[in-house]
């Protein structure tokens, strides 16, 4: 490539330019300069950006001790509608409207209706059109809202089980013998919330507790289920028998895991909320329970 050798005159003249430059920067008096506090306002500038942006665009989190492990029989159904509705519903710490909730609940389908009158109303505040129906019945849900969440007051335990060919069915990893456990491997029981841009590029090869964690649902709204801390649990089995028996079984284990809400939470995006919620659960104990319905591993986390 063939680069223009540069003319004397127009370097001196380059030289003479920036010293002058030089010289008027350095004057008080001059026009041309910049006082010290024009940099004091452009930097409080910059954090005033910086705080409307993580005002507009933040997550409303309320989160939890663990209350210790209750009886098996005070523990919540998660997989039932209604009981992550209401916990979500009992739990935050911020106000949410009767429309904002209608607009959650207008997907509900026939079978979540039947379940709970919320969801009920939900599916009726999406047919109407009359914009005075959409509000009463916007009225009604919030108030049927505030019955749901009584219903689960003071009690955050819940329980998740595990059914092979069903939604959200876990799997066991293959036995480490090193470590002489087994581990949940689904994405549901991983505490990985993004990949870096080295990961992405592997992330396809990647699978069970190494991808991004994911939620389920109960219902047909964006109300979703998920874990914290699953990363770290583990099933020790150091009987070589009893291993050999559950990693034979593995594919046809029902798995229970039994814990308690960790946390809920929304994301503001924009300074909206958007209109899926979270509602988080940290396990406590997990069972195996085989094809006969009996009960192979019992193991607190």
């Amino acid at each position: 490539m063939f680069i223009k050798k540069p003319n004397l005159v127009n370097i001196v003249a380059v030289v003479a330019t920036i010293a002058s430059l030089g010289v008027m920067s350095g004057c008080k008096d001059d026009e041309n300069t910049v006082p010290a506090s024009a940099n004091t306002n452009a930097k409080s500038s910059v954090k005033s950006d910086e705080l409307a942006f993580d005002e507009l665009n933040s997550t409303f989190s309320a989160k939890f001790e663990n209350p210790g492990q209750g009886a098996p029989d005070s523990y919540l159904d998660i997989l039932n509608p209604a009981v992550g509705f209401g916990l979500y519903n009992n739990l935050r710490n911020w106000e949410e409207s009767g429309q904002d909730i209608a607009e959650l609940l207008k997907t509900s389908v026939l079978g979540e209706a039947e379940s709970s009158e919320v969801f009920k109303l939900g599916r009726e505040y999406d047919d109407a059109t009359d914009e005075f129906k959409k509000r009463d019945l916007s009225e009604q849900i919030l108030a049927q809202t505030k019955v749901e969440a009584s219903k689960v007051d003071g009690n955050r335990l819940v329980r998740f089980l595990s059914v092979p060919g069903q939604q959200a069915a876990l799997k066991l990893s293959k036995y480490n013998f090193e470590e002489k456990n087994f581990k949940i491997d689904h994405c549901l029981f991983s505490d990985k919330l993004q990949y870096s841009k080295d990961e992405q590029r592997i992330a396809q090869n990647l699978k069970g507790a190494d991808q991004e964690r994911c939620y389920f649902r109960t219902s047909n709204t964006e109300l979703k289920i998920g874990f914290v801390g699953g990363s770290n649990v583990r099933l020790k089995v150091e009987d070589p028998e009893l291993a050999r028996k559950i990693a034979a079984e593995k594919d046809s284990l029902r798995i229970e895991v039994f814990g308690y809400v960790d946390s809920v939470q929304r994301d503001k995006v924009g300074g909206a909320l958007v209109k899926e919620r979270r509602v988080l659960i940290s396990p406590q104990k997990l069972v195996l329970i085989g094809a006969d319905r009996n009960v192979i591993l019992e193991t607190k986390i």
